[in-house]
């Protein structure tokens, strides 16, 4: 249950960066899924560029900063 409440601050922490356009998109197609949660495991989906890759590590060098 724990995973699950942290994991979600992340989701959202992505999301944001998605919908504040700071993410590019995966295709020219609408696809809203860009992060996967499943029991211990997170997949993230990213465009092939060098700012996305970027970002997604100060994401996820906040999230882990985080106190607990």
């Amino acid at each position: 249950m724990l995973f699950i409440l942290v994991m979600d601050v992340l989701c959202f922490m992505v999301m944001r960066a998605t919908d504040e356009g700071l993410l590019q998109s995966l295709s020219s197609r609408a696809l809203h899924i860009r992060i996967s949660l499943y029991v211990d495991d997170v997949v993230l989906l990213l465009g092939p560029s060098s700012s996305n890759v970027g970002l997604t590590m100060d994401i996820l060098r906040l999230f882990g900063g985080m106190p607990a």
